[in-house]
């Protein structure tokens, strides 16, 4: 039997129509996040929570547990969901908990998986490991558990669907996840490096990033389908760097167009020259925290716009967020950064997002007008879609390399709520722009110091 990990299943009679195997998903999953990992601001991200410099073999060994993030789909009640006559069934997060805190079932997971191998890899062996599996675990966007549920987790019911029957065995499929992970990424386990010092921040920051790899590994319209020809592993590899450009997380072609910033009066087709703010906001080697203050129709927008272009260039940012007070004035702004960066680009450029939910635009087309994925056949088509890929969710909105939204999207980073660590992962990439930041209340100024906060450290 092999294991499943995405399936489609016949509404009406119940029966699988087509599926993609468990060890697939999880190198599908790992490639993304590896190759997110390469990415300039995201590995410039990581390597400042970690507190130490990141070799490739410590990224293959965060990616290796980025590949295990599914392992709760390893027991018998998931694993029966695609048969309509089973009584049987459950989840996979929450599950893991027996898994993992049952004395005799964790034993048989260390052995599986070959968790001892993998805990050498840390400072502390006997607690980082187990934080950051939990961390992939709990990929769907908030904790798996918390120290006060795991006796309602850890049952007697939950530890059964761990124990082998007489058509499958859990524990052998674990062991699938765990040979895929060393033919995946054979240097994690073979290239000696200095232990990893899981830090809380960078604990948080692997959260986000693979929230934000398994989002784009499960994209089996146009990155990922069920099936390929010759080995998954660096077909996998390939696509993931497809998908990354496609949607525009990847912005190193259009870095590479941008040979020197263009003359102000191309970039905003105004025949005037630039302002003193505009000017002095023009150049990348300034404060990472600038406070601009002037008058109404002073040009602060495009000395924005303006800094954004030379941090770009520069290789200092990959993406821009401008946030507004309100939706209206979010839409009333998007035009003009949309028309800059065409003129900037040219037709080729990142894609532009009106990150507003209900009003979402993607290089000024309505998102809500995206074909369906079942119809869709011309080539204009799906690449449209793919540069959509951040407009389809509000959740993903920050992954768009220039949006122009409301504040609430970029403080959802720093609240305890689904997703944080997703946007704080994509918002770590993107120069920050908050606008009429004078309107603020006291609750916003408070979220926003700490927004600030965690932007600029």
């Amino acid at each position: 039997m092999t294991t499943w990990g995405k399936a489609l299943i016949d509404k009406q009679s119940g029966h699988v129509t087509d599926s993609l195997s468990l060890v697939n998903h999880a190198v599908d999953v790992a490639s993304v996040f590896r190759e997110l990992c390469e990415l300039r601001s995201l590995h410039r991200a990581l390597a400042r929570e970690a507190v130490q410099p990141l070799t490739d073999t410590h990224l293959d060994r965060l990616a290796v547990f980025a590949l295990l993030h599914d392992l709760g789909k390893c027991n018998r009640g998931f694993q029966a969901r695609i048969d309509p006559k089973s009584r049987l069934r459950a989840g996979h997060i929450r599950e893991t908990a027996a898994l993992l805190y049952d004395d005799t079932l964790r034993e048989g997971a260390v052995a599986a998986l070959g968790l001892a191998d993998m805990a050498t890899w840390f400072v502390d062996p006997d607690t980082d490991m187990l934080h950051l599996l939990v961390a992939a675990i709990s990929h769907h966007g908030e904790p798996a558990y918390t120290l006060d549920q795991l006796d309602a987790y850890d049952s007697e019911h939950a530890r059964k669907l761990w124990r082998p029957d007489a058509t499958y065995d859990p524990f052998a499929a674990l062991a699938e996840l765990g040979q895929a992970a060393r033919e995946t990424f054979p240097s994690a386990f073979e290239v000696e490096a200095e232990p990893l010092s899981l830090t809380e921040p960078l604990e948080h920051r692997f959260a986000g990033l693979l929230m934000l790899a398994d989002w784009l590994g499960s994209h089996r319209d146009a990155f990922f389908p069920f099936h390929q020809e010759g080995s998954r592993i660096p077909w996998a590899r390939r696509q993931a760097k497809k998908a990354l450009a496609a949607v525009g997380l990847d912005v190193s072609g259009a870095r590479g167009r941008l040979e020197s910033l263009p003359s102000f009066s191309r970039i905003f087709d105004i025949t005037a020259d630039p302002k003193p703010l505009q000017v002095a906001l023009a150049d990348a080697d300034l404060p990472p925290l600038i406070i601009a203050e002037s008058d109404t129709g002073s040009g602060k927008t495009e000395a924005a716009i303006l800094h954004f272009l030379a941090l770009f260039a520069a290789g200092a940012v990959d993406g821009l967020y401008f946030a507004l007070p309100t939706r209206v004035a979010a839409r009333e702004l998007y035009g003009r950064v949309l028309k800059a960066m065409n003129n900037v680009f040219g037709p080729d450029h990142p894609p532009v997002l009106l990150a507003v939910p209900g009003y979402a635009r993607i290089d000024g087309e309505a998102a809500d007008l995206l074909p369906d994925p079942a119809a869709l056949w011309h080539e204009a088509e799906q690449m449209r879609r793919e540069r959509a890929w951040s407009a389809e969710r509000p959740k993903r909105y920050l992954a768009a390399p220039v949006a122009v939204g409301t504040i609430d999207q970029a403080l959802l980073s720093v609240i305890q709520v689904p997703h944080a660590h997703l946007r704080a992962a994509c918002l770590d990439r993107s120069l920050l722009v908050i606008d009429e930041v004078h309107s603020s209340d006291v609750y916003m100024r408070y979220l926003s110091r700490r927004l600030l906060a965690r932007h600029l450290a």
